[in-house]
């Protein structure tokens, strides 16, 4: 039962295939590779901010580590708790160091570095980005310090919590030449010439489209989207409405043949006696067909025939 369920979804799937034409399978693959290649180049630019982040968190790690006695000394924790009771806000510090700088292995990260330490109290402690959305941030780095009373003096003791992280300015460009946008790129290429292709296949059954419309005959064609004649040259023929009609007339029937009863009932419905009227029309048409093209009609016992001569 399951195998005939499945033979019959296979039969449906190629039953909607038939209907698909190339055009439409060209489309469906335009939109393919172009969904895949912004796909692809967005997976690309965010391998390339994590390249950047990781390359951030690894340098600050480094220099947290080995100025720890520095920023963590007893002349620096005094300095954050006074910072810390006079603002009794979140304060942020951003130093440009140069031994962060020269810990990063992206270059173009140099010139645009710096840490940003961030004081809080312990129960508050916060990473909160004070840095434009242009900057990229690495982790952060928290310390919590206890100052005493006598360390802080004249200043009541607190708690300080204290954030390092790292940063950089990256721009869209710089980002753009980290990633890697082989695979995007060729996906965009192929989106391209699926797009190139299907314009040219719509234009190509467009024009055949336009030539089914044409029905040629000796070296004349009817266009009937633009009701009109052409002759060999493509130049158009002339026509009064009414030659037209019987030019359109002939043209539409299989053998190129018309009763004189019929050309009256169509041309002039109602009028009792067309006959002069018709034979009028037909010798001011025959003049016009026979300079622009190789067809002539003739009469043959009440009909008359649109042949072609060579």
């Amino acid at each position: 039962m399951r195998i005939s369920i499945v033979h019959l979804d296979i039969m449906l799937i190629f039953a909607h295939m038939k209907n698909f034409s190339t055009c439409h399978l060209l489309l469906v693959f335009v939109l393919l590779f172009t969904t895949l290649s912004f796909s692809f180049g967005y997976h690309s630019y965010s391998q390339a901010e994590r390249k950047v982040v990781c390359d951030l968190s690894k340098a600050l790690q480094q220099v947290v580590t080995k100025n720890t006695f520095s920023w963590m000394s007893q002349d620096s924790l005094k300095t954050y708790a006074k910072l810390q009771s006079l603002f009794d806000t979140p304060l942020s510090i951003h130093h440009a160091n140069k031994e962060f700088a020269e810990a990063l292995s992206i270059a173009e990260l140099k010139e645009t570095s710096g840490i940003q330490i961030q004081l809080t109290k312990e129960e508050k402690a916060s990473t909160a980005n004070t840095l434009p959305d242009n900057y990229l941030t690495s982790d952060t780095i928290l310390w919590i310090s206890s100052v005493t009373a006598a360390e802080a003096t004249p200043l009541s003791a607190e708690n300080i919590g204290i954030t390092f992280q790292g940063y950089a300015r990256c721009s869209l460009t710089t980002l753009l030449l980290l990633s890697n946008f082989e695979t995007p790129l060729l996906f965009l290429l192929l989106a391209l010439l699926s797009g190139i292709a299907f314009l040219w296949l719509r234009s190509r059954n467009k024009k055949v489209a336009e030539r089914r419309e044409m029905i040629q005959y000796g070296n004349l064609s009817l266009c009937c989207k633009e009701n009109c004649f052409y002759n060999e040259h493509g130049e158009r023929i002339k026509l009064t409405p009414q030659q037209y009609e019987l030019m359109e007339m002939f043209y539409l029937s299989p053998s190129h043949l018309l009763a004189k009863t019929d050309i009256c009932q169509a041309l002039w419905p109602g009028k009792e006696n067309a006959d002069e009227t018709l034979y009028t029309l037909i010798r001011r048409l025959k003049p016009v067909v026979e300079k622009c093209s190789c067809l002539k009609i003739t009469a043959e016992r009440g009909r008359y025939v649109l042949e072609a001569t060579s």
